[in-house]
């Protein structure tokens, strides 16, 4: 019977000496070593109409990304280079705390966005639509949300900041 030795089961590792490169910064991990991060480049010409307290992508259907930011009073989605309002239609403004900031979590299509004295509000980021609503069902106001598989979880509820539901 013969043996053969074979290497280490590496697939994820680059197709660089390990004892040339041991750290790699500002680079892209590509499938036969390392790539070059692009330049930055502005998303956009117009500043949100107040202090953004949240942002957040979110990623579509068809692979694309959705931006958006939050501000105290208002929701909003960068189109194209311009920040247009997605705040509710009904309920009237956001009372975001002074001190707060909006937490987002995307589950499947859905962009969920929290902060500690709204009711959850939600989007759906492939159906078009143009404004945020209230999630469904009587979810309480919590200071973040969180994603875990097929879980939604908000954390530091209104009502306890001890709880989680």
């Amino acid at each position: 019977m013969t043996t053969m030795a074979w290497g280490a089961w590496a697939p994820d590792t680059a197709g660089v000496d390990s004892g040339l490169l041991a750290i790699a910064k500002n680079v892209y991990a590509l499938q036969n070593g390392y790539g070059p991060i692009p330049s930055l480049s502005a998303s956009g010409t117009d500043a949100l109409p107040a202090r953004c307290i949240g942002l957040s992508f979110a990623r579509t259907g068809d692979g694309g990304w959705v931006l958006f930011a939050g501000t105290r009073t208002k929701l909003y989605r960068l189109v194209g280079t311009v920040w247009v309002d997605y705040t509710r239609v009904s309920g009237g403004d956001y009372n975001a705390p002074e001190s707060e900031y909006w937490s987002f979590a995307q589950f499947g299509t859905k962009l969920i966005a929290v902060n500690f004295n709204d009711a959850p509000q939600v989007i759906d980021v492939d159906a078009g639509d143009t404004a945020f609503t209230a999630l469904g069902g009587s979810p309480p106001t919590a200071r973040y949300v969180k994603t875990f598989g097929d879980f939604v979880v908000l954390f530091c509820l209104s009502s306890n900041a001890r709880i989680m539901q």
